[in-house]
């Protein structure tokens, strides 16, 4: 595993993120359940970046911008 692009929170009662996973030696990442990544440093980084600021968008990850205290309003590219 190489890294973890993207999450989907889990809905309802009892639901679970799945986490969209780039595998190394493979072109095309997967979407696999929140009990497969536990206790991997693939899932602690993933939780590093979001504290730090990063959000998920799609595939690819923008940091939260901020402008006098206050995040920054409207779409990003």
């Amino acid at each position: 595993m190489d890294e973890i692009l993207d999450e989907k929170k889990g809905r309802g009662r009892g639901g679970h993120s799945q986490y969209l996973v780039k595998w190394t030696g493979y072109a095309e990442p997967t979407w696999e359940p929140e009990q497969a990544l536990q206790d991997t440093l693939a899932l602690a980084n993933w939780e590093n970046k979001l504290q730090a600021g990063f959000q998920p968008v799609g595939q690819r990850y923008i940091q939260n911008l901020t402008r006098k205290g206050r995040p920054r309003r409207g779409g990003g590219g």
